[in-house]
């Protein structure tokens, strides 16, 4: 499911006309039978104006964009995806996540998460680089248009349009180095290095073919992901688990990170004190609960902890 698909010519006309916010808001509510908050309507006039900006500077014309796409499964949806060729013609899709944060402070918890301004009060949120690369590594290992036939690239990045640059700010800390080298963010003034990453990506256009692609595409988690989970809920039950690599077994996306790494930090700073501690992670049918479970008792595994699994 998505609000809006459609190439890069009608997508910047839409934005120059003030009219994008606004026939998101009717496909929002079609599609989600309910309205959108007036913040979420106010963030699409804000990022997505920026967003044709750059398109427009790049010289798209033919790209294909799709605009708040709900991954599979789950109920996360994308901010951009624009669609392309690069110039040896391979077909390729980069994951763009809008935000609109002028500052951010380093976390208390690991290395994957930052402390900003949302939703009216300072919070914990994933640094958008791990955010961004937890959807585009999602979409290659269960949509089969990034992993079937002649597959589809899929890359991602990050838009701070409204953050002013510091090389000394949190966000650039060197604990987030690995991720922002493969998922790069970009601030306010990186406006021409994010249209040159976007131009080398998909530069070369010819959009329909591409978009309705990955829109036709089928939800069926790759073999090579279903043969890494199997093995390692069969060392678990063998008493033999491995856990290299369940990082990459189990994507967790957004409020699944922060609801595993209350888990993780209370097992790491409350089990010496003799303190019971109870967490309850609440959620839908899909919504990863399950996958949330599976992947702490695998890295409680790994910590010497003698964790257990219930259905």
């Amino acid at each position: 499911m998505r609000l809006y698909a459609g190439t890069s010519t009608e997508f910047i006309h839409l934005n120059k006309r003030n009219l994008m916010a606004g026939q998101m808001q009717e496909a929002f509510l079609q599609k989600l039978g309910r309205t959108p908050s007036p913040q979420e309507v106010m963030s699409w006039r804000n990022s997505l104006n920026r967003m044709a900006d750059v398109l427009q500077t790049s010289g798209f014309e033919h790209q294909g964009v799709m605009v708040e796409y709900q991954l599979p499964t789950n109920s996360q949806r994308l901010d951009c995806l624009v669609f392309g060729h690069d110039e040896s013609g391979k077909s390729n899709a980069v994951i763009i996540e809008l935000k609109q944060w002028e500052r951010a402070e380093l976390s208390a918890y690991d290395s994957d998460k930052v402390l900003t301004w949302v939703a009216g009060g300072n919070r914990e949120v994933l640094h958008p680089a791990v955010q961004v690369g937890g959807y585009c590594n999602y979409l290659r290992q269960n949509l089969t248009a990034f992993y079937e036939g002649e597959a589809i690239g899929l890359e991602a990045c990050s838009y701070l349009h409204n953050y002013s640059f510091d090389p000394a700010d949190p966000l650039f800390d060197p604990r987030f180095k690995t991720y922002t080298d493969e998922y790069p963010v970009y601030t306010l003034q990186d406006y021409d290095a994010l249209s040159n990453y976007l131009i080398k990506r998909v530069g070369e256009g010819e959009d329909v073919p591409i978009m309705k692609k990955v829109e036709s595409s089928r939800y069926r988690p790759s073999p090579k992901l279903m043969k890494q989970v199997s093995q390692v809920i069969r060392k678990k039950l063998k008493g033999e688990l491995n856990v290299i690599g369940v990082n990459e077994d189990y994507i967790l996306l957004d409020e699944q990170v922060i609801a595993y790494d209350t888990v993780l930090s209370l097992v790491k700073r409350g089990l010496g004190s003799h303190e019971k501690h109870a967490v309850i992670i609440q959620g839908g049918p899909g919504t990863g609960k399950s996958v949330i479970a599976l992947k702490l008792l695998a890295d409680l595994h790994a910590m010497g902890k003698n964790a257990q699994y219930a259905t």
